[in-house]
């Protein structure tokens, strides 16, 4: 799961900054050690889409 949490939030992350580059899958990605957060439920926009992928790849530590 986190592997494709870490493709997802990166590709939030290109669309929205209109990068055409591909993603680097890395592989062995540990989860998060101590996860938090509630549901949301709803629309969300496009700069929300990309602020939770921000928040998701500082979470995984893919930057």
């Amino acid at each position: 799961m986190p592997e494709y949490m870490y493709i997802l939030s990166k590709y939030i992350h290109y669309q929205y900054n209109q990068k055409s580059t591909s993603v680097t899958i890395k592989y062995n990605v540990k989860n998060p050690s101590n996860p938090t957060g509630v549901t949301i439920k709803g629309s969300l926009t496009k700069a929300q889409y990309y602020s939770y992928s921000k928040k998701d790849n500082k979470i995984y530590k893919f930057q």
